[in-house]
């Protein structure tokens, strides 16, 4: 499948896909060579060609958003890739410009939680690994991810967002943007984005900045900065530095 016949496997699930810039999706499954129920369990790999390591790792980084607080994750991250999340019927990794999703299905009469649960944890991760070492690319995240600070930085908690970061309303006019998740006397989450020029970020910051409520001066730090409130998020420290914005906003974790 390509961008236009995505929609034709996947359906409404198809635009997070092409927003990250899917060139290609390889999709096959796979089921037991013995047994009167083989028909019936079903191991379905889509492989996606994501155009950019970038893409690839935003995607699955969305995915990884959707599930909550990345701390609370704990053993359903793997070591797959440049990261890897399994669940109750499915696991997924990134690597390179590569998206690989696996998902076990089993419509057999005898197919409980437990047995299922098991496949899962035990056979996925195998067959993960397998095509992780046949795929080109490296697992080192993309320059821009990279370019966050490490120290503090909770593990799966960096997103790379195309066009604006999800939930924080001030911030939508800094456009795409690599947001992480950190724990340092508190739970905050820094952004960051890149724009063409100079010029560009200082308009584009004047534009958050006339987001936020109360927003004054915060003297020293870049070429310029300002603090305020997000309407929904609470306090946000804007900076700029040439082209090189960067925002400290509250964690954002729903709940």
């Amino acid at each position: 499948f390509d961008s236009s016949s995505l929609y034709s496997l996947i359906d409404g699930a198809s635009d997070m896909y092409l927003e990250y810039g899917i060139q290609r999706l390889a999709a096959v499954d796979y089921h037991p060579t013995a047994g009167a129920s083989r028909h019936e369990r079903t191991l379905q790999i889509y492989l996606y060609d994501m155009g950019t390591p970038l893409n690839a790792f935003g995607r699955f980084s969305r995915a990884v958003d959707a599930e909550g607080d990345p701390a609370a994750l704990g053993a359903r991250r793997l070591a797959i890739g440049g990261g890897a999340l399994i669940g109750s019927t499915q696991l997924s990794f990134w690597k390179g410009k590569h998206l690989v999703e696996l998902t076990y299905m089993d419509e057999s009469a005898d197919a409980d939680a437990e047995s299922m649960g098991r496949i899962v944890r035990e056979e996925l991760p195998q067959v993960a690994r397998a095509i992780e070492a046949r795929l080109p690319g490296t697992a080192e995240l993309p320059a821009e991810v990279a370019a966050l600070p490490r120290q503090g930085a909770i593990a799966a908690g960096a997103v790379y967002y195309v066009r604006s970061v999800r939930g924080f309303d001030s911030l939508a006019p800094l456009g795409s943007a690599v947001a992480a998740h950190y724990e340092a006397g508190g739970r905050f989450r820094l952004v960051r984005a890149v724009k063409a020029t100079p010029a560009e970020a200082a308009s584009a910051l004047m534009q958050a900045k006339e987001a936020l409520a109360g927003a004054t001066g915060v003297p020293g730090v870049g070429d310029e900065a300002f603090s305020g409130r997000d309407p929904a998020r609470g306090e946000v420290i804007l900076a700029r530095a040439g082209t090189v914005i960067v925002a400290a906003v509250d964690a954002g974790i729903d709940g």
